[in-house]
């Protein structure tokens, strides 16, 4: 078995042609949603974010199963519900002036 036979027959199976395609679309969107973050000075934001959907998206498998759909809309509740408990402090007029405004 050569070196080049030995890295591309793995992609004769689909599940690892699909999980290409996932890695490569994962890079792409997060390379690039991570650079405007960057600029904006939100890069721990996007950080926070990610943290805050990961258990919205078990939630959802455990519930439904490797549904791409369900797995969206459990990560889109969580990422929504996490943005609305960050609004609450804010809407405070007792709070710390020194938190950053959004």
């Amino acid at each position: 078995m050569t070196l080049k036979e030995l890295f591309i027959s793995p992609f004769s199976y689909g599940f690892m042609q699909r999980g290409l395609v996932s890695a490569l679309l994962l890079s792409i969107s997060g390379g690039l949603l991570g650079s405007i973050l960057v600029l904006r000075r939100l890069s721990l934001m996007g950080d926070a974010l990610s943290h805050s959907v990961l258990p919205g998206m078990a939630i959802a498998w455990l519930i439904f199963g490797p549904s791409p759909v369900a797995l969206f809309i459990g990560a889109l509740i969580a990422g929504l519900h996490r943005a609305y408990l960050r609004q609450i402090p804010l809407s405070m007029p007792e709070v710390h002036p020194s938190l950053p405004k959004p």
